[in-house]
């Protein structure tokens, strides 16, 4: 008899571990708020360390590809809090606009596919209305200038996703960022230094 309860409630047990589903990852293999170690864990020791003063936090980068187009993986830890923001920068080199716009496509229909419809979608012109007139039908020497920025954002429970790029004269700026919604960092305070 002892033994037919003993089994029943190893039986319950399991049963009832097996109803229980953990929260699910906010980035890759991680949850918002883990620390250094879990992230060195899956990811290796990191190309490069560096730290963030503004948020007086902890960054580790890695080299890695996403959708197939090289980019700088960074992680952003707290020390009280953790890991609050994720960083894609894209490393790729392209001969123009085209194919710039072209890789900032991939991700955003690589997001939409993963995450849904965005919240924003858009592309911002930054100069005066003079200027924009002017390269209205030249993207392509807009983009070079800088004259145009890309925005796509898309919101999970616990995420918000910034997909983003700016043209430059000798290249793009184009970064996927990953931020928490759950973790806040610490910002520095620079009241003393003024």
């Amino acid at each position: 008899m002892k033994r037919l309860l003993a089994c029943l409630a190893v039986l319950f047990l399991l049963l009832a571990s097996a109803g229980a589903e953990e929260a699910p990852f906010d980035f890759k293999q991680f949850r918002w708020g883990d620390g250094k170690d879990a992230i060195i864990a899956v990811e290796g020791a990191p190309a490069q360390r560096i730290t963030d003063s503004q948020y007086q936090a902890e960054v580790l980068c890695y080299h890695t590809t996403i959708a197939g187009l090289k980019a700088q993986l960074s992680y952003m830890l707290g020390d009280a809090e953790g890991l609050f923001i994720v960083v894609y920068s894209l490393q790729e080199k392209q001969d123009d606009a085209t194919g710039y716009i072209g890789d900032y496509d991939l991700l955003r229909e690589v997001l939409t596919g993963k995450y849904g419809t965005p919240v924003y979608d858009d592309m911002a012109w930054n100069c005066g209305e003079v200027l924009q007139e002017v390269y209205q039908d030249d993207l392509n020497t807009a983009f070079r200038l800088g004259y145009v920025t890309f925005e796509t954002v898309y919101e999970t429970d616990t995420t918000m996703i910034f997909l983003t790029m700016e043209g430059e004269m000798f290249g793009a700026t184009t970064e996927l960022v990953y931020q928490s919604k759950t973790v806040q960092p610490s910002l520095r305070d620079f009241s003393n230094e003024i």
